[in-house]
């Protein structure tokens, strides 16, 4: 595993630099965990921090041999930095201990952007390993750090007999300061880590998709700094630009991601406004969502206009100038009178009412789009729908526009006759039979759906460092 992009960082124990077994009178010679680490991943430097009992014993530079002696052995190269705390006497106070291992875990990661940080976890009291463990598995940075748990040497011996004498016998393991153990060095290095920091921060941002907070689950992964990789972010970008109605952008990023999410189909404008409201309705955002209704539905009415009438509102005012005006095939628009899209303020102003009058306007000089062939039933009845979601649009945009007061659930249904939940449904029927077909494909769902395909994102193996 030759890999020069690493660091190590490593706590020294009394099993560092080598261990040996006396095993029915033979030496097994093996590895200490800081050099079994630095024989497998060649690490271009070592930082190794020392309590005041392994300076006492590094008085001779007896880790610099060593590990001198393994780099010549092995072929490659590797700096060694100490951090000596000759002060450090009670090894063993973890919280003494571990805010000066975080303090010099953040250095080395500010100063090597570029490396990627291993962490020995086998190495040193029980409280720095402890430590360590912690530090490398609650952090935000799940693709720069790998804590490295080295096994012991034991399972190497087959016999349990000797195993057994072994752990009865703990003073047959003797520090020794050679290098003769390529032999004994196959890899016993486990990293197979789960990142918990990732998995509780996860599983907020999981309970906001659910509950269709993307804006909140996005800034929360964005402010993770390492924790989360780009596609994760990216797709939490992409629902948090289709929560803002920037359909565009999402799109882009569908494409960056290689996904389907957003549905291909006409007037994907209403399409969207339609799920975004639907979403207010969930959260339970009933300000926004009665403030919502009236930018819908007027464009629904439009759309009702140009699909069986063969007319575009926009083409008959003229906003900037404040002036109404007539354009295209005149014969189509001859009967329109030259106040309908006026307000009592007398400005051309295309809102629900005029829409409606403009529907019922056209429907009675029997001026239909030929090529949809409904009949006049249909065209009453959707003429009646649309003035019965006018009715309830003018009632709910009055309780929320004219006063500071909120409004709950038994309000709104006091207010317009109907609950949220059958008014919701009421205008997703009406948008599924007059604007498009959305319920055969479960469309009205397709938050929900891109719910699933985020939540695949964040099942990949990214908690595992």
């Amino acid at each position: 595993m030759d890999n020069k992009n690493y660091i190590l960082f490593s706590a020294i124990g009394n099993t560092d630099p080598y261990s040996v077994l006396n095993c029915k009178g033979k030496e097994i010679y093996n590895d200490g965990s800081f050099l079994h680490i630095v024989r497998h991943y060649k690490p271009k430097k070592a930082v190794v921090y020392m309590s005041q009992s392994i300076c006492e014993k590094d008085k001779e530079g007896l880790y610099d041999k060593c590990l001198q002696k393994l780099c010549e052995a092995e072929n490659f190269t590797c700096e060694l930095e100490k951090i000596k705390k000759p002060n450090l006497i009670d090894a063993d106070l973890y919280n003494d201990i571990i805010g000066d291992l975080r303090t010099i875990l953040q250095e080395l990661l500010d100063e090597n952007h570029d490396y990627e940080i291993l962490i020995n976890v086998s190495s040193g009291t029980t409280s720095m390993k402890t430590a360590l463990l912690t530090l490398s598995i609650c952090n935000e940075y799940a693709t720069k750090i790998k804590p490295v748990q080295v096994r012991a040497p034991l399972e190497s011996i087959q016999e349990a007999s000797i195993i057994t004498k072994i752990e009865k016998n703990p003073d047959g393991m003797v520090k020794v300061n050679v290098c003769e153990m390529a032999e004994n060095a196959q890899n016993r290095c486990v990293v197979n880590f789960e990142n918990y920091l990732y998995l509780i921060i996860k599983d907020k941002l999981l309970n906001m998709i659910d509950s269709y907070h993307y804006s909140s689950a996005f800034d929360l992964a964005s402010a993770s700094k390492e924790l989360f990789n780009e596609k994760q972010k990216n797709i939490l970008q992409l629902a948090k630009y289709r929560e803002d109605l920037k359909t565009k952008k999402a799109k882009e990023l569908e494409k960056i991601l290689n996904i389907k999410i957003l549905p291909i189909i006409p007037n994907d404008k209403s399409f969207e406004f339609l799920l975004y409201l639907k979403v207010k309705y969930k959260r339970g955002e009933l300000i926004e969502f009665c403030r919502a209704v009236s930018p819908l539905f007027t464009e629904m009415g439009k759309i009702i206009l140009a699909k069986y009438f063969g007319l575009i509102p926009d083409d008959y005012i003229d906003e900037s100038s404040g002036k109404f005006k007539k354009k295209g095939n005149i014969s189509k628009i001859v009967f329109i009178p030259d106040n309908i899209f006026k307000n009592e303020k007398e400005k051309p102003f295309i809102a629900t009412q005029n829409l409606l009058e403009l529907m019922i306007l056209a429907n009675d000089q029997n001026k239909r789009n030929i090529s949809q062939k409904k009949d006049n039933s249909f065209f009453s009845e959707m003429i009646k729908n649309y003035g019965e979601l006018r009715r309830m649009e003018e009632t709910i945009r009055n309780s929320v526009a004219h006063t500071m007061s909120s409004i709950n659930s038994k309000d709104f249904k006091d207010k317009v006759g109907k609950s949220i939940n059958e008014f919701v449904q009421f205008l997703i029927d009406f948008y599924d039979k007059y604007i498009n077909e959305i319920k055969k494909n479960n469309l009205t769902n397709n938050y929900d759906e891109m719910n699933k395909q985020i939540k695949i994102f964040f099942d990949i193996n990214q908690n595992k460092i």
